[in-house]
């Protein structure tokens, strides 16, 4: 089967890192396939540092398809290698695409805003007209979202959800739960402290916050936790590391609240890291911090188990799923009890071994990396033959 994979619009945070994956998988084995990639900069970047891919099956695009004047030429692009290549299916990694496709198309989703909001996620969106410009945007993504033929997503409750709001059969949505990337086979390189993270005291205990800035990620809850666990337990310096792009405002508001409360030492701002440091940089941490109220599925929780490090996380329903017993929770939006966890978490060395221990048997129980691959190409070759009966799309 040829298959021509997209990725054009995957340009930031765990997306990114998938695309990476399955790049590297669909290589590895790929089953006799064929296959074609449209990559983002962001995707043919993380590449270089992972696998080769030969120039001659894979084009890189600049702009996102979804940006109505800059993406045309992408999405002119993506037509005009189905042209070109003449699949026999197409799997966007994540969409929705902003165009369509002759082929059958299987679609990638993660959109929890779409599938599965919630009131704590619409909360962090203050402002009226912003909030209007969000719910506009939603109702755009989820018009795209419709072009395809089937759609794979990373749990069962978004897959309910996205059958739910298209109006389509459950049978044509896919579960494919996101595991840990091949980087992360064996834990964390040991390869010295990343740049920027390096431990100054004894006391120092590197809180590590991985993920881009999006609304429902709640970072701006960090300056205020920062100030909790300095006033709870004076005797350490928590460090929240956080791994976004430091020209977006948001981070101009982090900081500033983070010097309004005397911690602006304590949260530092790494920027983006490239798929092939996320281990150095699990490794240079003590623990991981999660305040997200909204979730398909985040790779963090896997990779932190993968590297042995404790979680503490939001309780809601999607961070339980995925984490279970291998995390410390704390209510929505709750700086205060975010900071108790992580406190109790730095003085109970017992405590962390236990979590640790609880994520690796989690892992263990897991889907493997190469279940999930071939899960994706039996997906691909369903949505194919779904096509070829004529059941009606």
């Amino acid at each position: 089967m040829r298959i021509l994979v997209n990725s054009a619009i995957t340009t930031m945070g765990g997306g990114v890192q998938k695309s990476v994956e399955f790049v590297r998988a669909s290589m590895a084995e790929n089953r006799g396939h064929q296959f074609f990639y449209v990559l983002s900069e962001a995707v043919a970047r993380n590449l270089e540092g992972v696998v080769r891919v030969d120039p001659s099956a894979h084009v890189v695009v600049s702009h996102k398809p979804s940006h109505p004047i800059r993406g045309r030429a992408t999405r002119t692009m993506l037509r005009e290698t189905e042209r070109r290549f003449a699949p026999d299916a197409v799997y966007t990694v994540f969409g929705p695409t902003y165009t369509t496709f002759r082929a059958p198309h299987l679609l990638g989703f993660a959109v929890p805003w779409i599938t599965h909001p919630n009131r704590w996620a619409w909360d962090t969106i203050r402002h009226p007209l912003a909030r209007a410009r969000f719910w506009a945007w939603c109702r755009y993504v989820t018009f795209w979202t419709q072009f395809a033929d089937h759609w794979v997503l990373e749990t069962e409750v978004a897959a309910d959800g996205l059958a739910r709001v298209l109006g389509v059969s459950r049978e044509r949505m896919h579960v494919v739960p996101n595991v840990p990337g091949a980087l992360y086979e064996g834990g964390a390189s040991m390869n010295g402290a990343l740049p920027g993270t390096e431990k100054r005291d004894a006391a120092d205990y590197n809180v590590l916050v991985f993920s881009h800035w999006y609304p429902h990620k709640n970072l701006e809850i960090l300056p205020a936790v920062a100030a909790h666990t300095r006033r709870m337990d004076p005797s350490r310096r928590y460090r929240f590391f956080l791994t976004f792009d430091r020209s977006l405002p948001a981070w101009a508001n982090i900081h500033e609240e983070a010097r309004r409360l005397g911690v602006e030492e304590q949260v530092t701002n790494l920027g983006p890291v490239l798929v092939h440091d996320g281990p150095r940089l699990y490794a240079s941490s003590d623990a991981v911090f999660l305040p997200t109220v909204l979730e398909v599925y985040t790779a963090t929780y896997p990779e932190a188990m993968a590297c042995r490090k404790p979680i503490v996380t939001t309780d809601l329903p999607f961070a339980r799923d995925i984490c279970g017993d291998a995390a410390l929770y704390a209510g929505p939006n709750d700086a205060e009890a975010s900071a108790r966890r992580l406190v109790d978490l730095a003085g109970d060395a017992k405590l962390q071994d236990e979590l640790v221990r609880r994520g690796t048997e989690r892992l263990r129980r897991a889907k493997t990396r190469q279940e999930t691959f071939h899960m994706v190409i039996d997906a691909l070759e369903q949505t194919v033959r779904t096509r070829a009966s004529g059941r009606e799309r």
